[in-house]
């Protein structure tokens, strides 16, 4: 089965040891942090990121991409240096100043994490649910009788 997040043509994302990230081309460094960042492994994107954060200058798209998997892996918990960093990378991605306003609401922006919250709520109790599909089947079959009733008397 092919993913559909993959483009046309392109040999499937093997699923194997995180690659070097010194040994491999910036497309290659993308498509490991692709596969990792949407498996949901931002701890792992981090460590890959931090190793090549050690042996050479990151580009702009890495380096945003360092701020998120910071804020994503720390659980929230960013900090000023990677707020900095995701600034400075979000203004050379847009060509605008590092002092832009763009560039600041863009990145702090892309550093929220409210959609982390939403998924960390739990689903309601199985007895809840059922209650509910039963009120709802109630009160649907009660309208329908009065309906009912209504249309006979009329």
């Amino acid at each position: 089965m092919s993913d559909p997040h993959q483009s046309v043509g392109a040999e499937p994302l093997a699923e194997t040891a995180t690659p070097s990230p010194m040994a491999s081309t910036s497309s290659e460094r993308l498509a490991t942090l692709e596969r990792l960042v949407g498996s949901g492994k931002w701890s792992e994107a981090l460590d890959f990121l931090e190793a090549a954060r050690q042996s050479y200058q990151l580009n702009a798209t890495e380096r945003l991409l360092w701020s998120l998997a910071h804020t994503q892996a720390e659980a929230g918990k960013s900090t000023s240096d990677t707020h900095r960093v995701a600034i400075d990378a979000m203004s050379e991605i847009l060509g605008v100043s590092q002092e832009s306003p763009l560039a600041l609401v863009v990145a702090k922006r892309a550093l929220r994490n409210v959609p982390l919250a939403w998924r960390q709520r739990p689903a309601p109790k199985p007895f809840l649910s059922f209650l509910i599909i039963i009120a709802g089947a109630g009160l649907g079959g009660a309208i329908g009788y009065m309906v009912y009733l209504f249309m006979q008397a009329g």
